[in-house]
């Protein structure tokens, strides 16, 4: 679930179900590291150079839970990007937005909050004249008992001739697009599996969390059966240091281009995928995600 803690963070309201905004049963068996934020800005967050939440209908916040993002203990990178909706951004606006940023360790038992604690604050560097957007990067060292493989040992994508890159990619979204368009929504949670696989030892997940949360998607995914847009009108972004490749639109909100607005009932179904090509395989295969559904707004 995605959570917006109170001022004092002892309780959370629940948002919306995505992946890396999501609960865990208990966080006792190790760390949970949290980024917590509430921006009036279109924006996104990274964590080692992949996507970790990107603004919808001009807000950025959200309480994420990033030991997903974290393929090994040690130096870990947290870069947010800021623009303003109209206007610009003061330092002094910044700085009442930004009191809460920082990183946090949350303690999370049957799906809620218990208690936070903070471990680094993030400040952006203070300016003297308002800009359109800004960009900040932190460094903080994470300690967690698993590692993951993620995108770590993948091929570098960037070193791939353009035109041979977009094509590979291209031909998986269809591919994408297709299975979820047909409402299959099993075997588009087989497409997830090792993303899905990651996200539940990230998130210390039992049994029984993981078949709930599996399930809760298949839901959203099987209500986009013939609502999802063709793949056209996208821009490739390269992450992940050059390791991972996705499609955003190139609308002013700037989705996933998976994204899906059911304008019958006002939904709009976020869905953000992030490619690797592992070197034992020959095609393009999905490491880490975003997937939730939120109210459509119509602008």
């Amino acid at each position: 679930m995605k959570y917006r803690l109170f001022m004092l963070f002892l309780t959370a309201i629940c948002h919306h179900v995505l992946p890396q905004k999501n609960t865990t049963e208990k966080t006792n068996k190790g760390n949970n590291y949290t980024l917590v934020y509430e921006f009036p800005y279109d924006g996104e967050v990274l964590v080692n150079d992949v996507l970790a939440d990107k603004s919808i209908y001009r807000v950025l916040n959200g309480t994420e839970f990033i030991n997903y993002f974290i393929l090994e203990n040690g130096e870990q990178t947290i870069k947010a990007e800021l623009t303003a909706n109209m206007g610009s951004i003061s330092s002094e606006s910044l700085k009442k937005t930004s009191s809460d940023f920082g990183i946090y360790n949350a303690n999370i038992e049957n799906g809620e909050v218990q208690n936070i604690q903070p471990i680094q604050k993030l400040n952006f560097p203070e300016f003297k004249t308002s800009v359109p957007s800004i960009v900040g990067e932190w460094k903080f060292n994470a300690n967690l008992p698993f590692k993951l493989e993620g995108w770590k040992n993948s091929e570098d994508l960037s070193k791939w001739e353009k035109d041979k890159l977009e094509k590979e990619v291209v031909k998986k979204f269809n591919e994408l697009r297709d299975i979820l368009n047909a409402g299959n929504s099993s075997e588009f949670l087989k497409q997830l599996a090792f993303a899905n696989k990651e996200f539940f030892i990230a998130n210390y997940y039992s049994e029984e969390r993981k078949k709930e949360f599996l399930s809760n998607l298949s839901d959203d995914f099987t209500k986009q059966k013939n609502l999802v847009s063709p793949i056209e009108n996208y821009r490739l972004r390269l992450m992940g240091n050059g390791k991972v490749v996705a499609l955003e639109t190139v609308s002013n909100d700037s989705q996933g281009i998976l994204t899906t607005k059911d304008s019958k009932n006002k939904t709009t179904y976020v869905t953000y995928i992030m490619l690797h090509k592992p070197h034992n395989s020959e095609s393009l295969e999905v490491v880490r995600y975003i997937a939730y559904s939120t109210g459509l707004l119509n602008r």
